[in-house]
């Protein structure tokens, strides 16, 4: 269901909309669920809703354990990664109920790759880095895109040619460089050459 336009009038607003409609399940951008955050003392959410899929930007830390803090675990919390050209979402994780689950004030953990998607932390020789050294995301799988339409240079420039599939492309260079570590990126994603 698309929310109605009403509903972002005001946090109360939003919450008295969740209620009327018997939400169980939304999504949320990113930087709306830290608004939403905000103000949960003073308008908690409905006791039907169990579960919140968060994603396009960074997860603050500091939000995720006032979130703990203020929801006891009772409603559950997807965040999500993933550019336009891997489909939107290309890896989704279930983030800690409570405020000891997780390590205190480390970055808020993107998850495991989704079906058909792979996910790699590399250095600039291609290589897998170690956990807690700086590297950059590239995607790969059957949701990523193969091209920018009629932008070849930017295509050569973002997307790794395939050598198992001549003319085709099989990893993308995401557009954003991340610590990895266990928390942000779980080791099973990245410990694993790059195929092409």
């Amino acid at each position: 269901m698309l929310r109605p336009e009403r509903m972002l009038d005001s946090t109360a607003a939003f919450v008295r909309e969740t209620e009327r409609l018997q939400l169980t399940m939304m999504v949320l951008p990113t930087a709306y669920w830290h608004e939403l955050i905000a103000t949960l003392d003073t308008h908690p959410l409905p006791p039907r809703l169990r579960c919140i899929v968060i994603g396009g930007e960074r997860a603050i830390p500091e939000k995720l354990a006032r979130w703990q803090e203020l929801t006891g675990g009772r409603i559950q919390v997807f965040n999500t990664y993933g550019p336009t050209e891997g489909t939107i979402a290309v890896t989704r994780g279930l983030l800690p109920a409570q405020p000891g689950d997780g390590p205190a004030g480390r970055e808020v953990m993107i998850g495991r790759p989704v079906a058909n998607s792979t996910v790699y932390v590399l250095d600039r020789h291609l290589h897998p880095v170690p956990h807690g050294v700086p590297g950059e995301i590239y995607l790969g799988g059957a949701a990523l895109a193969r091209d920018y339409l009629h932008q070849a240079g930017l295509t050569a420039e973002r997307f790794l040619p395939s050598r198992s599939r001549p003319g085709r492309t099989s990893v993308f260079i995401a557009p954003a460089i991340w610590r990895a570590s266990s928390r942000t990126v779980p080791c099973n994603i990245w410990h694993a050459p790059i195929p092409r």
